[in-house]
C-alpha cells in the first residue's frame, strides 16, 4: 500500500450508495500510516454503529466527476481488539478502477 494520493475525508453523505467491495489485508497501525486516523472509533470493545457491527471506520474520497472514488475501510463485525485486526473490509462508491490501484498488492 505505497500510495501518495491526497485523499479527502469522505463526509456521511457521500457514503450513502457505497457497498462492500472485497477485503484488505493490512494492520491498523499501517492504515493510520497511510491515511491517518479513523474517521471515528469507539472505545475497544462498545460498538460505534447503531447496528453494532462496526466499530472503527476510515471514509475517505478521491477524483471528480466519473472519476470520482469514495471509500470506507472498516472492521465488520470484528471482535479482536481493533490494533490486532489484519484483514479489514471495503466499501464503495464510484471509479473501481481507482480502488484496485489504490490497494494495488493487496486482497482487493
Amino acid at each position: 500500500m505505497e500510495n501518495k494520493r491526497r485523499f479527502k475525508k469522505a463526509r456521511i453523505r457521500d457514503v450513502i450508495g457505497s457497498s462492500f467491495t472485497g477485503y484488505l489485508e493490512a494492520s491498523f497501525k499501517d492504515l493510520v500510516a497511510e491515511f491517518g486516523e479513523p474517521r471515528w472509533r469507539s472505545k475497544e470493545g462498545s460498538w460505534h454503529s447503531s447496528d453494532q457491527k462496526v466499530r472503527c471506520e476510515w471514509a475517505l474520497k478521491i477524483g471528480s466527476g466519473k472519476r470520482r472514488l469514495v471509500f470506507t475501510i472498516y472492521d465488520y463485525k470484528e471482535v479482536r481488539p481493533i490494533e490486532e485486526i489484519d484483514l479489514w473490509h471495503v466499501g464503495a462508491k464510484g471509479d473501481a478502477r481507482q480502488l484496485e490501484r489504490i490497494f494495488s498488492g493487496g486482497k482487493v
